[in-house]
Formats: C-alpha cells, structure tokens, sequence
C-alpha cells in the first residue's frame, strides 16, 4: 500500500558570515574588469519571458526598491523562450540597455551567449557556494559561474493519484513490466490509467525528453557526442524505445481516448474526478494537484526495465548580467537581494520546488525527495532541450503525428536529427 502523502522539510544551516556579506554585497567593483555604476543607480532593466513571471518576483522588486530606492523595471517579453532567445541574441549584439536578463538553457546558453565575452562573472559573489552542486555546474562555463539559478528545480515523472491506486491495490511500480502491469490493472477496472494534455502539444515531450536521461547510464557522453554530430538522435536506443512505448501506451488505450483533444487543464480536472489515475507530466502539475487536495497525489520516476530508474532535471530560470549594462554593481546588488535568506524562503513558499540553493527551506513531497536525492547523487541529467545546443523541433508535434499514424518512432527520432542539423548549421556550430 501507498503510504500517506507527507511533507519532508529541508532546511540547511545558514552560515551568519554569508547572510551578512548578502547585505554587504553589490558595493565593488567586478572582478572581469568590467566596471559598474556607483550607488546613485536609481532604475533596473530587467528582462524575461512572460511565460516565466512567477508569483514573488513583483513583490520582491516592490521591497528592494523601499530598502535600496532602486526601481526594477521589469519587462516581460511574450512569445516564450524562442521570442525571448532573438531578442536577448540581438541586444547582446547591439549592446542595447538592460542590467539582468533571465534564459534558460545550458548548452543553447554557452553557444548563444558566448559567456566569456558578453556576461559578468559571478563565481565570487557572497552566494556562488549556496547553489546546489549539480544545478551549479548548469550555468558555469569554463571554470566561471555566470548565472544566479531564479527558480528550484523541475523534474519529469509519473504523478499518481494516491487514493485510487489504494482503491485497486496497486504500488508504485518500479520496473517497465509493473507499471504495464498497473495500467493494464487500471484499465480492466474502467479507470483510465494515463492522461496528457495531447491537445496542447508541450506535455507530449515530457517522457521522451525525461526518460532520455536514462541513456547516460550507458553513454555519459551521449550529448556531448550529438552536440558534436558523432551520432544522433536515432542512433540512441533509449529514446527510439521511448518512442515505441509512448505510441504502445496510445494503441493498448493505457491513454485516455480523447488524448489529442485533451488539454492540460483538463488533465488535471481528470486527476482530481478520480477519472484518470495517472499522468505523465512535471512536477509544476503535482503542486496544482495539491494545492486542491493535499494528500492525495505524489510522483514517482520513469520505471525503466532494471528498475535502475534516474531522475532527471529542468534547468533553473537563470539570471545573467550582460557586460554592456552601465549599472553591474547595482545588478549584482539585486541579486544579492533574491539570494536573502528571506526572499528565498518567500520564493519556495510560493513555489514548492526541488531547491536549486542549499539555505532554503522546502516543502516538497516524497515522491519529490526521491528526484533530490537522485539530484545529489548525480542520477538526474538535465533535460535533453536544456543541453542541446541548437533547437530539434517540435518534438510534442511529432509525437502527435506517430500517434495518429503518420510517424513511426523512428521517423520521430531522424525528424529530430533532420532539424538539429538544419539549425545547428544556421547558427554555424562546429560539426554541423
């Protein structure tokens, strides 16, 4: 039987000497000879997808500028993270007025960015040693960290309804066979044991680009080696049986019967009717679930077929301040003021996420817990569209096309390799 849903708090010691330099800090000159202004910066650009804008963000923003009298202009840019890439790419280049910008991405940021010549270094700032390792090493480039990680961390999974499976006396599966075996359970008793919001294409990604990260088990060099055009997509086994269970799920009506025309919202309202059992999706929909009914949903990993099941992990929403802005220290002073003891419990209060920062305290689930403690021991690669170094398409339409029969999931996979080739060309990355 599933145990009862419980909170686990994590909460590390603060060290006195980092909260004080946090008030300290934002006072000096950068350490890459970068100069910024002094303390009469009156005003901030701050730039980000409005896709991204986060419930404390404002009110965090309204308490700097009464502590500091330095307003942030926050300025929301729609379109999502392909708009926010072309305009970020283009004021880099013209040198056009912002202080901090936020992106998302580690290998699309190196290339991208170019880091070392457009990008304030960090790596000594008072709260560099509070990040979590394996977050850390996302957004250092060389030796040097240039980004403050805005957010905790996603991950990709199964979320479950608790009360249902103690209905059919069913326990998380770990391996492939027994989470066949508990849809296949689900299925016979009339409830439908997988639902996707197939309609708004995005959560169709979600167990390909999650339960790649399994392919590091064999390969750690797997995407080094499709970011260098040695092999590609197709060439890896893990993602092409990704594929092919996704469309098994679709043919053995493991999925709901609308998938295609479901959204995630109705998704969501299946999962709390008791209609759907379970999801596959991100830990962004189990903190929805919760919020409406506390104890009754967790999460579990991909089950894989050795039960050696890893994690996997979206790559915080950084900040990074561009060299071009006249006003670093002030920029760096903000983010001394994110980084508060404070405002990092305020901004996981809000947002029940795996922390991306060791002084923070969190409620995140068990089922969540088990994604951390895969974090910290390494079993949690990042996303594979977070470490690709120039965009493969629209991998939620393909899928869409392989369920309705005009893809196989070998198609899906050379679809993939096919626009990872166009874009990498056009962006001139070496290999390509």
């Amino acid at each position: 039987m599933i145990n009862k849903f419980i909170f686990l708090k994590t909460k590390l010691i603060l060290v006195s000497v980092f909260a004080l330099s946090l008030v300290l800090a934002g006072c000096s000159t950068s350490d890459d000879g970068v100069s910024g202004t002094d303390s009469e910066t009156k005003s901030l650009t701050f730039v980000m997808t409005s896709d991204w804008k986060t419930e404390p963000i404002e009110e965090i923003i309204v308490n700097f500028k009464e502590e500091t009298g330095i307003t942030v202009d926050l300025q929301l840019i729609p379109g999502g993270d392909d708009k926010l890439d072309q305009i970020i790419k283009t004021r880099l280049a013209t040198g056009d007025s912002m202080d901090i910008f936020a992106y998302a991405g580690a290998a699309k940021a190196e290339s991208s960015l170019q880091p070392e010549k457009n990008l304030v270094d960090l790596s000594n700032e008072p709260w560099a040693d509070q990040i979590v390792e394996a977050v850390k090493e996302t957004i250092t480039y060389g030796d040097k960290l240039y980004g403050y990680p805005m957010t905790g961390v996603n991950v990709a999974g199964v979320i479950y309804n608790k009360e249902i499976f103690n209905q059919h006396n069913l326990e998380v599966p770990n391996t492939y066979d027994e989470f066949v075996k508990v849809a296949e359970t689900l299925k016979n008793a009339g409830v439908t044991p997988l639902i996707e919001g197939g309609k708004d294409t995005w959560p169709l990604q979600l167990w390909g680009t999650g339960y790649f990260s399994n392919a590091f088990k064999e390969d750690p060099d797997v995407m080094t080696k499709i970011n260098s055009n040695e092999i590609g997509f197709a060439d890896v086994d893990v993602l092409v049986t990704a594929l092919e269970r996704h469309l098994d799920w679709y043919n053995k009506k493991f999925l709901d019967a609308d998938t295609l025309s479901t959204t995630q919202q109705m998704a969501v309202q299946a999962l709390l009717d008791g209609k759907a059992a379970m999801a596959d999706n991100a830990d962004w929909m189990l903190n929805q679930l919760i919020d409406e009914q506390p104890d009754n949903f967790d999460m579990f990993p991909y089950p894989t077929e050795d039960g050696d099941n890893w994690g996997n992990m979206g790559i915080p929403q950084t900040l990074f301040i561009p060299k071009s802005s006249e006003n670093i220290d002030a920029a760096k002073q903000f983010l001394s003021y994110l980084g508060s003891e404070e405002n990092l419990n305020l901004w996981y209060e809000k947002n029940k996420l795996i922390p991306s920062w060791k002084n923070v305290e969190s409620n995140i689930t068990e089922g969540q817990d088990v994604f951390y403690q895969l974090l910290k021991n390494n079993k949690a690669p990042v996303w594979m569209d977070g470490q690709i170094v120039a965009s493969y398409g629209y991998y939620g339409t393909f899928v869409q096309q392989m369920l309705l029969g005009q893809k196989t999931p070998e198609d899906v996979a050379k679809e993939l390799d096919a626009e990872l080739q166009k874009n990498a060309k056009a962006r001139g990355i070496e290999g390509f």
